[in-house]
């Protein structure tokens, strides 16, 4: 039966229709993109100036014609730019929010308007309204006198419902966001990065068209966590350096992560890489193929676990899951009553006030700056951490084949370097040794020259001191004799004058006699005889 020109023209513009649908299902970033005069202009700004916009440089080599360690991947394609349309580059945005937390909501609204990304909100489960016959197990369900039973459940179910939600509605991938996150004011720029690095890390071929600048052969994109770490067997890593928005290494706030001093990268440096584990749900992405994964390994698990650890486990024997470290997403601790950060049981307990707010792991905080880009949206976001050193220049990238061959060159480096130093270590302790032995005998040496010297003044002292005791006696013989011979030379002296006083006075005596004699014998004279004169005279 022939149709009619009208019942023709409005089947094929039926069948265009359905074939533009379809096309953008299968790219969802086209109509977005085809919505704003330029790339990349459908988001708001983020708060980023001129000054402060890292874009990636050296990334012009081809990946495939390097087959050295350490290659520098090109831009693979125009696609990354995707990353800054108002889905983050997936084909939905979500976040998990309970129906009474709207708080939470009101923040995550304001969180990501000024960051450029719209969202659709997945309710979150009350874990009491879960019965059992859903669970795939009751192992590992925790025990009825568990505060936090109900809230591991919910939690649980909620991102079930998130992998659910991408396969029942066919997207090609998703992002999911914890209402509470935050994230960097810098996040659209870190996510083109991320965009390369999960392509470079999935070995897709830069020519190839893909659905998602992420590229397709990924599960899981784990970007906000609290620990991750990467498998022994990975042998690729994608390198940013010199990126201000990682957090120095005594910032950061982690249960687990890669040893950046063991891969050989300082506090600027942010990794991407196949991820072998992974803690905490801040923000994680999953492909259509990953959340068919996920919905049909769990619904069938032989053990009930948390829902981060389910998806570790996962990630370490199921699906290929890209890492981040420092992570890109974080939780907000907001100033108030501690109990207000979780909906955990126990964690609604908390009552001590907070009276700084904070975010673990993040620089430029979107929460901590909210108010200053409401007010500008062009206006320059503070550090969370001013003293810190500011880290100038571009952002630089390369990615790392071999990365296993490296490490392990590395820790032959660092063996013979041990092993020089054990050497060097030996050579001077046995130098030491010498030296001390050397030490030793010149200080015996020194010490018996001193005793012998000793010995000797001694003999000296005790020489000069009977000298000085001889002499000091001498002097005193002498003295003593001197003095003798002195009084003797006195005593004779004044014998010898007494005699001559004796003498004189004698003489004086006898001329006193003689001349009284003579007196008196004149005057006999005249009255004696002759004889008598001449007896006196006799």
């Amino acid at each position: 039966m022939l149709r009619s020109p009208k019942s023709l023209l409005i089947g094929i513009a039926t069948f265009v229709f359905f074939s533009f649908l379809s096309y953008y299902r299968s790219h969802p970033t086209v109509a977005l993109e085809q919505t704003t005069a330029t790339r990349g202009q459908a988001s708001i700004k983020t708060g980023i100036t001129a000054d402060e916009d890292q874009t990636p440089k050296n990334t012009t080599t081809d990946v495939k014609s390097r087959k050295s360690s350490a290659v520098v991947p090109q831009r693979v394609r125009d696609g990354t730019k995707d990353v800054y349309n108002e889905t983050l580059g997936f084909e939905k945005t979500f976040t998990i929010n309970l129906p009474e937390r709207v708080d939470k909501l009101d923040q995550f609204s304001l969180l990501s308007s000024v960051t450029g990304f719209t969202f659709d909100v997945i309710e979150g489960v009350r874990g009491e309204k879960i019965s059992n016959k859903s669970l795939p197990t009751l192992e590992g369900v925790p025990s009825s006198d568990n505060p936090d039973k109900a809230s591991v459940l919910g939690c649980w179910r909620a991102h079930m419902n998130f992998a659910q939600r991408i396969v029942k509605d066919r997207l090609s991938s998703a992002i999911v966001i914890e209402d509470d996150s935050d994230w960097d004011t810098h996040l659209k720029s870190q996510l083109e990065l991320i965009a390369q690095g999960s392509r470079f890390i999935s070995n897709t071929d830069e020519s190839a068209t893909t659905h998602s600048p992420y590229g397709d052969d990924w599960d899981l994109i784990w970007l906000g966590h609290c620990a991750t770490g990467i498998g022994s067997d990975i042998d690729r890593r994608f390198v940013i350096e010199n990126d201000a928005t990682v957090p120095p290494g005594s910032r950061r706030v982690n249960y687990g992560a890669p040893n950046m001093e063991e891969e050989g990268y300082d506090d600027t440096t942010r990794l991407v890489f196949q991820a072998s584990s992974g803690v905490c749900t801040y923000s994680y992405a999953l492909s259509y193929r990953g959340a068919r994964t996920v919905l049909h390994e769990l619904n069938r698990a032989s053990h009930m676990d948390p829902i981060d650890f389910s998806l570790a486990w996962l990630c370490s024997a199921k699906i290929k899951c890209v890492g981040v470290f420092p992570a890109l997403f974080g939780s907000f601790r907001t100033v108030g009553v501690e109990g207000r950060d979780s909906d955990m049981t126990t964690a609604d307990r908390r009552t001590a006030e907070r009276d700084k707010a904070f975010t673990d792991n993040i620089v430029h905080s979107v929460a901590l700056n909210l108010e200053r880009l409401l007010k500008d949206p062009e206006a320059k976001p503070e550090r969370q951490w001013p003293d810190d050193p500011v880290v100038e220049g571009e952002w630089m990238v390369r990615g790392v084949e071999g990365a296993s061959k490296e490490r392990e060159r590395k820790e032959k480096e660092m063996e013979e370097a041990e092993k020089s130093e054990r050497k060097v270590s030996e050579e001077e302790r046995k130098k030491a040794g010498r030296e001390k032995a050397q030490g030793e005998r010149e200080k015996a040496q020194r010490a018996k020259e001193l005793a012998e010297h000793t010995e000797n003044e001694d003999e000296t002292d005790t020489a000069e001191q009977a000298e000085d005791e001889q002499k000091k006696e001498m002097p005193e013989q002498t003295g003593n004799k001197n003095m003798k011979e002195i009084r003797e030379r006195k005593k004779n002296e004044r014998h010898r004058k007494l005699a001559h006083r004796l003498e004189d006075r004698e003489e004086k005596e006898s001329a006193e006699q003689l001349e009284d004699r003579e007196e008196s014998q004149k005057g006999s004279r005249r009255s004696h005889t002759p004889g008598l004169l001449r007896q006196d005279a006799e």
